[in-house]
């Protein structure tokens, strides 16, 4: 199971901190930030616990998830 703030390495030998996750129609997305390059960050959905990248049209609905789980995880935090 990963979680937010869990650590992967992916196939280009960057690591990423799970910044964010949400479960939409069925799947589950994750949104990975580089921690050496903060703007370096991928969105990507699990497989059978595999990581795969999405392509660069991420649905604009996952995208509207991700920030309501932010925003509900900033506010449960302060």
């Amino acid at each position: 199971m990963i979680d937010i703030k869990d650590i992967l390495t992916l196939s280009d030998n960057n690591r990423y901190v799970v910044a964010n996750k949400v479960n939409y129609e069925g799947k589950t997305y994750l949104y990975l930030m580089d921690i050496d390059n903060n703007s370096n960050i991928k969105f990507c959905y699990l497989d059978n616990n595999q990581v795969v990248l999405c392509n660069n049209d991420l649905d604009e609905k996952i995208l509207l998830e991700f920030y309501k789980n932010t925003k509900s995880i900033l506010n449960n935090e302060l």
